[in-house]
């Protein structure tokens, strides 16, 4: 059996994809003001964390991710609170690593409400005026 037209399974595959992530997107919630569990996270991502967003080349798609790297399971069960109370996620991969533990998530809304924040590189993240304003 051959496949005569490659683009237009590829088509259909791209149109289940994107319906399958619509419903993954649409539980979860992002939060329009600035509540005490959102500026912890972002303290946290800044200490503790990281976001990166890269590009395929060959399909050309971006893949968002955020990293959390806390060092005790008390910060580590803060920070799964803090995720499901803001954004409504359990994150599903936690590792043990030596003595620190590893959360790791992957969905686009959250990274970029996070990235609409500030930035997060190592010398150049900075908190935000309003989150000192806010929560001193």
């Amino acid at each position: 059996m051959t496949i005569k037209n490659k683009q237009f399974f590829s088509e259909i595959g791209k149109e289940g994809a994107k319906i399958r992530w619509k419903r993954f997107h649409s539980k979860t919630k992002i939060p329009l003001s600035l509540t005490k569990e959102k500026a912890s996270l972002h303290a946290y991502l800044c200490g503790d964390g990281n976001i990166s967003t890269r590009r395929e080349r060959k399909n050309k798609t971006i893949h968002y991710e955020i990293s959390f790297f806390p060092d005790n399971a008390l910060m580590l069960k803060n920070i799964c609170k803090c995720l499901f109370k803001c954004y409504g996620i359990k994150p599903r991969n936690i590792k043990k690593i030596s003595k620190m533990y590893y959360v790791r998530i992957n969905n686009k809304l959250v990274c970029k409400d996070f990235l609409k924040m500030g930035k997060y590189g190592t010398y150049n993240w900075s908190i935000p005026e309003y989150i000192i304003k806010k929560f001193k």
